[in-house]
């Protein structure tokens, strides 16, 4: 019982951070309020359901180690990084390039028409995954 009292305020620091965190709005709330407010309850669920399983992958990929297997080749994890920084160093051109224009903004429809329930499930999916907040809760 003496050694839980030693780790017991960074049990609950931990805890407490990772409550809060919780209970933020992310991005994965915030498109499937979108969602089901613009598109349709039935696809907002499906996005729902999407983002629920990327949680579960998470706490699957985290259960089995992954955090140990990065650590164990750091190798892998700068490579990891490297290519983040390259992705987002693209995303930040991108926007420079779309504030510089002088095109007025126009709100038109996505391309590829109409999604699907099953692709609704995805996106959710594909938002929980690369959600960095997701992978730290």
């Amino acid at each position: 019982m003496d050694q839980l009292s030693i780790y017991l305020p960074g049990i609950l620091l931990a805890y407490t951070a990772f409550l809060l965190s919780i209970m933020s709005p992310g991005p994965n709330i915030l498109a499937i309020m979108g969602t089901s407010m613009g598109v349709g309850r039935s696809s907002g669920l499906a996005l729902a359901m999407g983002v629920a399983s990327g949680s579960f992958c998470w706490a699957l990929l985290t259960a089995l180690g992954l955090s140990t297997l990065l650590a164990s080749y750091a190798l892998a994890l700068t490579l990891i990084k490297i290519i983040g920084g390259l992705f987002l160093l693209w995303l930040a051109y991108k926007s420079l390039r779309a504030a510089t224009s002088r095109h007025d903004i126009e709100a038109q429809a996505l391309d590829g028409g109409e999604r699907t329930r099953p692709g609704y499930y995805l996106r959710g999916f594909t938002i929980q995954m690369t959600n960095p907040k997701a992978a730290l809760a």
